[in-house]
């Protein structure tokens, strides 16, 4: 009956507003989660955990277009707006949904940390849900940064309002922004703990393991321009986890040629956008013709469309339409290696990574290692093969930003909607998202610059 109890209480949760959340103390008198059993429940609940992150990155993105009438036909205003950098807030579940999985994640380690284990063959199981719940505030904490956060500036760490950074499930706690360098170290914080404290394998890819959390860590190190420490967590990460799809074995025919939770996926987790659509989300036109006649990813993530122009089919997610897929997967670790050692001059260990991964996406019998014959070539032709392979991965908006501090990569994004040009220019106030009007009524904290 406790877990029933327990199901119905997260089921709420799942539906709760953000001001419900802020405002209004939950009735806790449904279930008083104990037993470790209660804990994994709670964990378990992919609909809740593993879902609805996020998309308002992949929507502002560069990596396809919209026509006019498609643009205009998008029946919720702040997808519009979005889509052309506009000053229109997006809607409140972006923000919502990730303070969601945070609640419960601060619930499940309140939960343990009143509890206590003194048993040490029982302490294995709840270490793993500490691991787990850590990880997901970790996890949600870094995707709230890369939109509602200024970027992470190495010489002044300090500049700029990072997240709410909620640490309790005490609904009555006054939300306060903190700095970035606060927001970062309490993300570095949660999953360098996680990766202690997690398994090597779970048996579903929506748990985390050490594997999963190693790859975040090297996600965020990227981010804040630490890329030695990026590299090394790589590293970790493919110790545990190296293996790479042959797309040689794919069948490009295929409506969706990539099964979801494939051996590629260390971690699953999903955001949902109907701009990403492919019934009507255009690759961008120059993004497509870049990859190669004998570049297996040109069929298995891409189907042409009558008019000439490509429809994106290589989620993996499988078949969903309109879902990103942004969890970790080996893949984008062999990728961080490579732009780590072509950081640190490291040429030839640099192309290694990128061959190895290269080489299960080409066709079998035409390709022919890359090389590069300095470190900045090294750097450039890595970063576009990243941006090939991680095309609609929730990733691309972080990299703008980051790569926005190096005056090579800066880019001036632009959309034509009509007879209309938008423009977005490297390092515009518009790369930091605003925080809905409801959050910033309700808590009085203070709204991000335009």
């Amino acid at each position: 009956m406790k877990i029933r109890a327990l199901y119905l209480l997260f089921g709420m949760t799942c539906l709760v507003s953000c001001k419900e959340y802020l405002d209004v103390k939950p009735d806790k008198k449904l279930v008083v989660p104990v037993t470790l059993q209660d804990m994994q429940a709670i964990l378990n609940n992919v609909n809740l955990l593993n879902v609805n992150y996020p998309s308002i990155g992949e929507t502002a993105a560069d990596d396809y277009y919209l026509t006019y009438e498609d643009w205009a036909a998008l029946r919720i205003g702040e997808d519009q707006s979005t889509y052309i950098w506009g000053d229109m807030a997006p809607r409140l579940a972006q923000w919502n949904a990730p303070y969601k999985c945070i609640f419960t994640a601060n619930l499940v380690l309140e939960t343990i940390e009143k509890k206590g284990v003194d048993n040490k063959a029982g302490r294995i199981g709840w270490d793993h849900a500490k691991g787990t719940a850590l990880f997901f505030r970790g996890f949600n904490f870094f995707q709230l940064a890369q939109l509602f956060a200024k970027p992470y500036d190495e010489e002044d760490p300090e500049k700029g309002w990072g997240i709410p950074l909620r640490l309790t499930s005490n609904i009555h706690d006054k939300t306060v922004r903190a700095s970035v360098n606060e927001t970062y170290d309490r993300i570095l914080q949660d999953l360098t703990e996680a990766a202690e404290l997690l398994p090597i394998e779970t048996a579903f890819k929506t748990r985390p393991n050490k594997a999963a959390a190693f790859g975040v860590l090297a996600r965020a190190y990227l981010v804040m321009g630490k890329h030695e420490l990026a590299g090394a967590y790589a590293d970790s990460c493919l110790q545990l986890q190296n293996y790479l799809i042959d797309y040689n074995t794919l069948d490009p025919e295929a409506d969706f040629p990539l099964a979801r939770f494939n051996e590629e996926v260390l971690f699953h987790a999903v955001a949902y956008s109907p701009t990403i659509s492919p019934s009507i989300c255009k690759v961008d036109t120059l993004l497509y013709r870049s990859y190669a006649e004998d570049d297996l990813r040109r069929v298995i993530f891409f189907q042409e469309n009558q008019d000439g122009s490509a429809a994106f089919k290589g989620s993996y997610d499988g078949e969903n339409y309109g879902t990103i897929f942004n969890g970790i997967t080996s893949a984008e670790m062999y990728l961080v290696m490579a732009e780590s050692l072509a950081r640190k001059n490291d040429v030839n260990n640099a192309m290694r990574y990128l061959n190895n991964l290269l080489k299960k996406r080409y066709e079998k019998d035409a390709f022919s290692p890359i090389s590069a014959s300095d470190a900045n070539e090294a750097l450039e032709i890595i970063l576009s093969h990243r941006r090939k392979e991680l095309i609609f991965r929730g990733l691309r908006w972080s990299d703008l930003r980051r790569l926005n501090s190096e005056d090579r990569f800066k880019k001036t994004l632009k959309r034509k909607l009509g007879e209309q040009t938008y423009e977005l220019p490297p390092n515009d106030p518009r790369y930091v998202f605003l925080i809905p009007d409801e959050i910033i009524d309700m808590s009085g904290i203070p709204q991000n610059e335009r």
